[in-house]
């Protein structure tokens, strides 16, 4: 079994590696519309989770309980990093981008040693 999940991850990485998407066509407004962890839909006021990358290299993101980071974002390769200027130890976060599309984006993250999967389009 772990080989199969292993050579299904290895699949997607190489696939989606060969993506035709720069780091400015994330520029926009993006609204969660699922958000799974484990493969599990977690109940929140999806609208609430918000990203906003900017073109000057800054991003606003919102989420539930009144969360919020702003700062600088950059990606390389199907990776997008985010550095919270909030805070002031403002650690580098790296997501993993699942998918792109002009209208969708999905992005694989870790928290609390937890896959989560965050599914948004673009507003």
């Amino acid at each position: 079994m772990k080989k199969i999940q292993f050579a299904f991850i290895l699949g997607s990485i190489i696939i989606s590696s060969c993506s035709q998407w720069s780091g400015m066509d994330l520029v926009g407004t993006w609204e969660a519309t699922n958000i799974l962890e484990e493969d599990q839909p977690l109940e929140v006021d999806y609208p609430s989770v918000r990203l906003d990358l900017k073109e000057d290299g800054t991003y606003e993101y919102t989420g539930t309980l009144n969360y919020r980071e702003a700062g600088k974002w950059s990606t390389k390769s199907n990776y997008l990093y985010t550095r919270d200027t909030l805070k002031p130890d403002g650690e580098q976060k790296v997501v993993f981008i699942r998918s792109y599309s002009p209208d969708s984006l999905e992005i694989q993250m870790v928290e609390a040693e937890k896959t989560r999967i965050l599914k948004m389009v673009k507003k």
